[in-house]
């Protein structure tokens, strides 16, 4: 069987990046500081038990907080968030700042506005290239009554019924 060449890393990413996704800001706690990122590499894993995966980079104090803790955070945005989404996604050293935030029953900082909150307990982490991959089993799920933020070509957008 002949071996196919490696794909271009721009050819890649522009495949990728036709793919709509939700956006989501992961959260955790490493001691007294808060961390988070935004994700578009997020998805559900199983139903019984509840289980979803979520993909960060290695080399993100995130991945280090959600390894230390044992616990993170799945925030899927609504439609109005592609400002938060880009706060989560600079390399600020405080992306909280000016948010109204509470704390899990695990000392998780949850966003108070969200389209889809989910908490949850990292079970396992896989390794794959630059990214760390956690199972995280679901303890907590809130929702609220609004629709979610997509990204699409390096841009975001509202979701539109094919009704």
């Amino acid at each position: 069987m002949e071996k196919s060449l490696p794909v271009h890393l721009d050819t890649f990413k522009q495949a990728m990046g036709r793919l709509a996704t939700g956006v989501s800001v992961i959260t955790s706690k490493d001691q007294d500081y808060n961390f988070g990122l935004t994700a578009s590499s997020v998805t559900s894993l199983t139903a019984e038990p509840p289980m979803l995966l979520v993909c960060i980079h290695q080399k993100t104090g995130t991945r280090e907080a959600i390894v230390n803790s044992g616990h993170f955070a799945v925030h899927i945005l609504h439609e109005h968030q592609s400002e938060l989404a880009l706060q989560f996604a600079n390399s600020s050293t405080d992306k909280f700042a000016g948010l109204d935030i509470i704390y899990g029953k695990h000392g998780i900082p949850l966003l108070q506005d969200y389209f889809v909150r989910i908490e949850c307990q990292a079970v396992h982490e896989a390794k794959a290239g630059t990214h760390s991959i956690f199972m995280g089993e679901i303890h907590q799920v809130e929702i609220q009554e609004k629709r979610p933020l997509l990204h699409f070509k390096s841009e975001f957008g509202k979701f539109v019924s094919a009704k």
